[in-house]
């Protein structure tokens, strides 16, 4: 309602005026309280996550300089100096703690590139994997593992798909572990499936890792083959 009458009458205002007029007063003072509770979360988040995430990664940072150790005294180079790479000090104030730790990871982890070594030094990986139908996952596979620093990537997959998967890339050695068609026929499953194990077992000691499952579907021989080969990789 106005607070002025019609003409010809005498002036009056609503009394409901004052009452709407606190009211827009108090809507004004609880927007500010809330800007300034925002403003508070706000400050106060900028302060805690990166000391929750600094707390929180320090003992996985740890975990990776252990394992990283027994990797090297493995490999039988933790005397050499000249081939093991420092240890990263501890990084006390960290504006980005996930970017740091992954930064002191890869620094320590990553072998040195000084000259003295040869191919294959830097890493050697293989892939188990592809089929008939599936022919582009091993290659992301190798070659992601191939753009990260390794230097050789070993794919093993159907005698199908190895033609396919070779003319992807020149970098990629590309090896038949076993024929789908002989795979499919029960007469042949059993000795194709300990055709693939025995490749893939006689790689094993010249692989730093392996993987093992990109695309390579759900036939029962090839899967008995894969489990034979993980039991064997244990050991």
């Amino acid at each position: 309602m106005s607070g002025y009458s019609s003409p010809g009458r005498a002036a009056s205002f609503s009394p409901d005026f004052p009452r709407a007029k606190h009211m827009e007063l108090q809507q004004q003072q609880n927007s500010d309280l809330i800007l300034e509770m925002e403003a508070m979360m706000s400050k106060l988040f900028q302060v805690s996550v990166p000391i929750l995430l600094e707390a929180a990664l320090r003992p996985l940072r740890e975990d990776v300089r252990q394992l990283s150790e027994k990797v090297y005294q493995l490999e039988g180079r933790l005397g050499d100096s000249r081939s093991r790479p420092e240890v990263p000090e501890v990084v006390q104030e960290l504006p980005s703690p996930a970017v740091v730790a992954t930064q002191d990871f890869l620094a320590y982890v990553a072998p040195k590139l000084d000259g003295r070594s040869h191919k294959g030094q830097c890493g050697r990986i293989g892939v188990l994997g592809g089929s008939v139908d599936y022919a582009g996952a091993p290659f992301y596979a190798g070659m992601s593992a191939l753009r990260s620093g390794a230097e050789l990537l070993y794919l093993y997959t159907a005698e199908e798909a190895a033609p396919v998967i070779k003319s992807f890339s020149p970098e990629l050695m590309v090896t038949p572990a076993y024929r789908f068609e002989s795979m499919a026929t029960p007469d042949l499953q059993e000795a194709e499936t300990q055709a693939l194990v025995d490749k893939i077992v006689n790689l094993l000691p010249r692989l730093h890792s392996l993987c093992i499952g990109p695309g390579l579907g759900s036939h029962e021989g090839v899967l008995a083959g894969v489990e034979k080969v993980i039991e064997m990789a244990r050991q």
